[in-house]
């Protein structure tokens, strides 16, 4: 990267940190300007502009957000389906909140509001049971690795 390149990178970068800044002041005294809401989104739409164009900007997946007509920052619209598909394939909260690009506090405030939680997807059977189920499947399929038992173990 160019010396030049790096300066734009991180005028962008600071730019983008004083909108964050003025987009939380504003939110927080908006009931003292009357056009409070239009400015949030319009500073808001041109941070996003800024984090598009530099070349360190996320270009995954954002989770969309929503204003509530709360004061502070919008809400990320995240889905029971969307916790619940992951929750399903074994991501951990840690994962879930890396790959939505939210904290986990998010996710685990989320997972709490769905009524969901990572325990749900373990099964209440005793020890003794999983082993019985085990070694029937292996006396079946001697040949059964780790991903087998495990996916034999899901359709379960």
């Amino acid at each position: 990267q160019s010396l030049s390149q790096q300066h734009s990178t991180e005028n962008a970068d600071y730019a983008c940190y004083q909108l964050d800044c003025i987009i939380r002041l504003l939110g927080r005294y908006s009931d003292l300007f009357v056009n409070a809401d239009q400015a949030l989104q319009k500073l808001e739409e041109a941070c996003h502009l800024l984090e598009s164009g530099s070349p360190t900007s996320i270009t995954g997946f954002r989770v969309p957000t929503v204003r509530m007509g709360n004061r502070g920052r919008p809400a990320f619209i995240i889905t029971v389906e969307q916790l619940e598909y992951l929750l399903h394939f074994d991501f951990t909260i840690q994962d879930i909140a890396r790959l939505l690009c939210v904290s986990v506090r998010t996710i685990k405030r989320r997972l709490k509001e769905h009524g969901l939680s990572v325990q749900q997807t373990f099964s209440d059977i005793t020890s003794a049971e999983l082993q019985a189920i085990v070694s029937a499947h292996l006396d079946t399929n001697p040949n059964s690795g780790y991903r087998m038992v495990n996916g034999y173990l899901r359709t379960m």
